[in-house]
């Protein structure tokens, strides 16, 4: 049995916050993995009304933004290739120095495709990267689906075809089933110098969501924006113990990433965390699909 992070008041895998319904969110502006139902259609191989199982299946759909590859440009995968799919849809409204989310396409924009599981699975397996990250906005959103389409990646490529992890702000609470099928997790904290509005601020650390990930398979990433970071830091440190804590600098060009790196590193070894760098601004600044 996987050891969660997890208190005996908190319900596996579940968050039991008002506002919050089991792997998604019911904000008005966050846009939900949707679900159609197929037309039914009769079974025209027996002589009879019985309908066919497989036409009573429901279609997944989810809002995807893009699927790419590139390199792992952050955390423990740093610098592994991967195919990441990024999904439409936020739980959070980020300012870092009165600039919203570096990808604010996945968040505000609506730039996005409803796609299938089977659309999903044609796009992936066109590329040559075995590591599939999940990423956003916040694709925890879209836990049914991610979930039956790391079933369907299996049963097409094979069980050990593929690792799968996970980019998400933890807010939302991993269902289990889903938690053990991702070989990792990176949970992304924001902390209070990501400025959220007065809406967001008192979803932005969520105990429930944070304590329904397995141990041994996540760790917690920081942006490190301000010298205020690190009490709140230390504060989740001391309640998570044995949670590797990655911290990185701030920054949306490869100029401010150089800039604040080194205050990044000096708090990493002052305190023990890992530092951890951005190759995807370093490299290629704002540019998307790579």
């Amino acid at each position: 049995m996987e050891e969660q992070i997890i208190d005996d008041d908190v319900v596996e895998g579940t968050t039991v916050e008002d506002d919050v319904v089991e792997g998604t969110t019911v904000e008005d502006d966050v846009v939900e993995g949707k679900i159609v139902k197929d037309d039914v259609v009769e079974d025209t191989t027996v002589e009879s009304e019985v309908k066919d199982d497989e036409a009573e299946k429901k279609i997944l759909v989810a809002p995807v933004c893009e699927i790419f590859t590139s390199i792992q440009g952050e955390g423990k995968n740093i610098g592994v290739p991967s195919i990441f799919i990024r999904f439409f849809g936020c739980t959070l409204r980020c300012s870092f120095n009165g600039q919203h989310c570096d990808t604010p396409y996945a968040v505000l924009d609506g730039e996005y495709n409803d796609m299938t599981i089977d659309e999903v699975v044609a796009a992936v397996t066109l590329h040559r990267p075995t590591n599939i990250v999940f990423t956003g906005g916040e694709p925890t959103i879209h836990q049914e689906f991610i979930y039956e389409l790391i079933e369907k990646l299996k049963e097409t490529k094979g069980k050990n075809c593929y690792t799968f992890e996970l980019e998400t702000n933890g807010t939302v609470a991993i269902r289990h089933k889903l938690g053990l099928q991702l070989d990792w997790c990176n949970i992304s904290i924001k902390l209070k110098s990501s400025n959220q509005d007065l809406k967001y601020e008192k979803k932005r650390i969520n105990h429930d969501a944070l304590h329904s990930f397995i141990k041994g398979r996540c760790c917690f990433k920081f942006v490190i924006n301000s010298e205020y970071d690190l009490a709140e830091i230390l504060v989740l440190k001391d309640k998570y113990p044995g949670v590797p804590i990655y911290v990185m600098p701030e920054g949306r060009t490869k100029e401010e990433i150089l800039l604040h790196s080194e205050n990044a590193v000096q708090l990493a070894m002052n305190n023990n965390f890992i530092f951890t760098t951005r190759l995807h601004i370093l490299l290629w600044e704002g540019k998307r699909g790579v």
